[in-house]
């Protein structure tokens, strides 16, 4: 009559063990593709952060009288450059000139970390300035 074995043959062992290393290399693979996710998730939205700080600080600012600046947070730097596209008369529907003339100004940003370009962006400005003062009637 056939004895029955106890314990697990070699041939047995070598086969769960390659199961088990294939799940645990698996596994660790998935944990660092996360891992890295996450690492670029963080830099992005810290350049986002830093992009809406220079964007609302860039509202504020006369293009007419500064057309470049910087704006640093942490250990990222964005440096932007203004160009005006399109500078136009302020006009009415009726084509009746009023006090301020408007412009298209093109801003172009650079970020960088430790004087490495980490990315670039365009985006599009309007601005005004008063260029005519009314017609006092006396």
């Amino acid at each position: 009559m056939f004895r029955r074995s106890l314990g697990f043959a070699l041939l047995e062992a070598m086969v769960a063990i390659v199961i088990l290393s294939t799940a645990m290399f698996a596994t660790y693979s998935w944990i660092n593709v996360s891992v890295q996710m996450l690492v670029r998730a963080d830099e992005v939205m810290t350049q986002e952060v830093l992009l809406d700080e220079m964007l609302e600080h860039i509202q504020l600012t006369n293009l007419y009288e500064v057309s470049s600046g910087e704006h640093a947070s942490g250990d990222l730097v964005a440096a932007w450059q203004a160009s005006t596209i399109v500078e136009k008369e302020g006009k009415n529907t009726r084509g009746i000139t009023g006090f301020y003339d408007h412009s298209l100004h093109r801003i172009d940003i650079q970020v960088s970390r430790n004087d490495q370009v980490v990315a670039d962006y365009s985006t599009r400005f309007t601005s005004y300035f008063r260029a005519r003062d009314p017609q006092r009637e006396e």
